[in-house]
This record gives structure tokens, sequence and C-alpha cells, in this order.
């Protein structure tokens, strides 16, 4: 059975929009900002923390503490820059810090998984998300599907796709884009990640976190025929009334 996710988010702060959302969903996802909020099930911790990059001392501490909570089944990580201290300017990452390369990328998240188990244990499944692609020189081999299928194939972990930054990649690199979903790793697809994105001037696509529109959520429809998704998360937090609504929607098509 497929489980609707939401993250917990500012909208969590009001008692009854909570109730609301309980009644449609089937868990909770947490994240850096709501690590010390307890409300419901939560299933899912989404990580901030780069796969990619050596784990530093305090990133250890923080994920011995998010191992404390009771009924996880997912971690996942981001794979978002190949330097170390990223410069974010206008909603994009620049260089910054120390610059790695493919297999240096690669190496370090060997290392890192290596130790997420040690601390998780084999009961807690280890995803990675794809990340968008801007043209500079900080999104260099990460948002590449090849490098990301195997950084997920040699390590044995999971793969969280999200459809927005996938449509972004495509659209900023000029690519199709269903040939750069069919080079990623959808046979290790655990978790999508659903929401809407938009476009600065028709030059550049960008994440915008929206309603997402029909071409998401028929994108969305279609990745279910990847048999190893286990959640969908709805990435929303403006408006309560619409995010009940969007998840009507993906609890009628699950």
């Amino acid at each position: 059975m497929i489980k609707l996710v939401i993250p917990i988010s500012k909208l969590f702060n009001n008692p009854e929009t909570v109730k609301k959302i309980s009644v449609l969903c089937d868990c909770f996802e947490c994240r850096h900002d709501s690590v010390d909020i307890s409300t419901g099930q939560q299933d899912i911790f989404h990580s901030e923390i780069q796969l990619v990059h050596p784990l530093r001392n305090d990133e250890i501490l923080f994920l011995k503490k998010i191992s404390e909570k009771k009924n996880l089944k997912l971690i996942s990580f981001h794979a978002a820059t190949n330097c170390d201290n990223p410069v974010l300017k206008s909603g994009m990452f620049y260089s910054g810090g120390r610059d790695y390369s493919y297999l240096q990328l690669l190496d370090n998240a060997k290392r890192n998984i290596r130790l997420i188990r040690a601390i998780f244990g084999l009961d807690v499944l280890i995803a990675v998300e794809n990340n968008n692609y801007y043209p500079t020189e900080a999104y260099r081999y990460v948002a590449e599907p090849d490098f990301l299928s195997r950084l997920v194939r040699e390590n044995g972990i999971w793969f969280v796709y999200d459809i927005a930054h996938g449509m972004i990649t495509a659209y900023n690199k000029r690519i199709d884009y269903s040939q750069y979903r069919s080079r990623l790793p959808m046979g290790r697809l655990v978790q999508i990640h659903l929401s809407g994105w938009g476009l600065k001037r028709k030059a550049l696509a960008f994440d915008k976190h929206s309603v997402p529109t029909n071409r998401e959520m028929l994108e969305f429809m279609d990745l279910l025929q990847f048999l190893s998704v286990k959640y969908v998360t709805v990435e929303y937090y403006r408006n309560v009334q619409r995010l009940l609504k969007i998840m009507g929607r993906i609890r009628e098509i699950i």
C-alpha cells in the first residue's frame, strides 16, 4: 500500500488544521525545522544533510538524535552540490569551499552510508533525492541521472524522485524530460515528492512548491507503475484548503 505523507510545516501550528490533515494522510514527514515536534506517526525524516559530502561531527550527532524517533521507516538525504560550502544567491547555489570530483562524491557517499546504517540499523531505509539543476558550477555531477543511478546502485540505497526537480532539470539543461527520467534509478524508487514549479521570464525553471498542475499529476500517476513506491509526499505549504483538495485527489488515485 502506498502511503500519503505530509511534511510537518508551519501549517501544523493550528491544531484544527492538524486534525483535518490527519484524516486524509497516513503519516508525517519530519524535517530539520520540525525535529522536536512529536505530532503523529513520523515514518520519514527528510534531511538537508548532503550525502555526498563528508559528514561533520555535528551532523553525526544530529543523526543520532533522529535515530531515537519511534516508527521511523525511511531517512532521505540530498545530493545538492559538488562543493562543500556553496553560496546561495537568488535561489541558486554557486561554487564555494572545496569542489569534489565525481569519484570523490561517490566515495564520500559510500563512507557516509556505512556510518548511517550503523546509526539507524538495517530496518530504516536510506534514500537520496534528485536535486534540481541550475546553470552554475555548483551543480556539476550531482544532477546527472547517471551519477544518481550509480550512487543508488553501488550502495544498495533507495531513490526519492521529486517530480518538480526532474522537470526543472530537464528544462534548464534543455534536454528531453522522458530521456532524462529513463536514466534515473527508478527500479529503486521508494518515494515521490509532488508539487508545482514555475518559470522566470521563460528562461529559467525554478522550484515554487505550488499546487501541482495536471502535468505533474499525470506524471505522478505514471510513476505508480514502479512497484517499489511506498510513499508520496505533497510539498505544498501555503493554503490549507488547497492542500486538503490535493490530498483528496491523491487519496482517490492511490
